[in-house]
C-alpha cells in the first residue's frame, strides 16, 4: 500500500488526512492516509467526507514471518446517514478508497449498511 501512496504523491494526485470519527466532533488525531477522487476542485479546504475501514489486526506477537503477520484494511467513502435503531450509524458507500490506516489502540463502532439492490430479492 505504501508503494501505491508514493506512487500517488508522484503523480501529484490528492491526498487527504482522516481521523476517527465521534459525535463529539472534537478534533482527532489523524490516523490514515487516502488517495482521493482528482474532480472537482474543493480548494484548499474541502467539505467533510466519511470513510469506513473494516480492519483485521495481525498477529503482533508473532515470532516468525506468517502471512498473518500484518494489518489487513479495507476503506469505502461513504455517505453517513442517520442513526438507526440502537444509535447504531446507517451507511451507504460510494467508492472504494486506496489508503494506508493506523488504528492501533483506537475502539471499534458499529454500523449498518443497506442490503445491495441486487440481493433484495433473495430470499431465505
Amino acid at each position: 500500500m505504501a508503494a501505491e501512496l508514493a506512487a500517488a504523491v508522484l503523480a501529484r494526485r490528492k491526498l487527504r488526512l482522516g481521523s476517527i470519527w465521534d459525535d463529539s466532533e472534537k478534533p482527532a488525531l489523524y490516523r490514515a492516509l487516502f488517495v482521493w477522487s482528482d474532480q472537482g476542485d474543493d480548494g484548499p479546504y474541502p467539505p467533510a467526507a466519511f470513510a469506513f475501514t473494516s480492519a483485521w489486526e495481525g498477529d503482533s506477537g508473532s515470532q516468525t514471518h506468517d502471512a498473518n503477520d500484518i494489518d489487513r484494511h479495507v476503506s469505502l467513502e461513504v455517505d453517513k446517514g442517520s442513526r438507526g435503531s440502537g444509535g447504531v450509524p446507517q451507511l451507504s458507500v460510494r467508492r472504494w478508497l486506496l489508503g494506508m490506516c493506523f488504528f492501533d489502540g483506537c475502539p471499534r463502532t458499529e454500523v449498518v449498511f443497506p442490503w445491495p439492490r441486487a440481493l433484495q430479492a433473495v430470499k431465505p
